[in-house]
């Protein structure tokens, strides 16, 4: 280990810069693992922004406030079908196909259906634009074994255009502070180095072995 020399000021100070860099990058991680919650993989653990998973879109639609936010059984745009919904245990998510020309006609949308298999032949099909059904095909397929009750509660984003803000809003919050991690890393290294008077070729040979 390289020992500082505290009698000389230009040692002290490059501890110093190395500590605060240090500290720099713990508090830049704390910050970075706040996000864990909308990835499926820790941040942290990311060699940088270009690793970066597509977020968990139940987690970002979740992460929505007030009118923001709805549910499935009181979105504006969604109309569920079924006389079993008390009853009713999710077992499979169907695909996605046109709806009835009777829900099509009710609105100025074009309006899909998703149909909803449960256990002892009970369905629910939930008729809503393209986008609000990929959402629940989606998020559905891992709610197996659900009752009606809980899945009624599912949250929904108002609007598309309001989930993609948000959306963007963490993918672009994550990504600054991996950068953020990158940078401060490449420093306290080049100053690790300096500290330890490795040459280019000594430089190269520690940084393979750490790849």
């Amino acid at each position: 280990m390289h020992r500082i020399d505290f009698d000389k000021k230009r040692e002290i100070a490059k501890h110093d810069r190395v500590v605060q860099l240090v500290d720099l990058m713990i508090e830049t991680k704390q910050q970075l693992a706040k996000l864990n919650r909308f990835f499926a993989s820790r941040l942290t653990r990311l060699a940088g922004p270009d690793q970066l998973p597509d977020p968990d879109i139940e987690a970002v639609t979740r992460s929505l406030k007030g009118s923001a936010l709805r549910r499935l059984h009181n979105h504006p745009k969604v109309t569920v079908q079924s006389e079993h919904t008390d009853e009713f245990i999710l077992t499979r998510v169907g695909d996605i196909v046109d709806a009835a020309e009777l829900f099509t006609k009710r609105s100025k949308e074009h309006m899909y259906a998703l149909r909803l298999s449960g256990k002892d032949r009970k369905s629910v099909t939930v008729i809503a634009p393209k986008e609000i059904l990929k959402y629940l095909h989606q998020v559905l397929a891992g709610w197996k074994g659900k009752s009606w009750d809980e899945i009624k509660e599912l949250p929904i984003a108002k609007d598309l255009a309001t989930y993609r803000a948000t959306e963007k809003q963490v993918i672009t919050k994550a990504r600054k502070l991996l950068r953020k991690v990158v940078s401060i890393q490449a420093k306290i290294d080049e100053m690790v180095y300096e500290l330890y008077g490795l040459s280019d070729k000594e430089i190269t040979i520690v940084e393979e072995q750490g790849q």
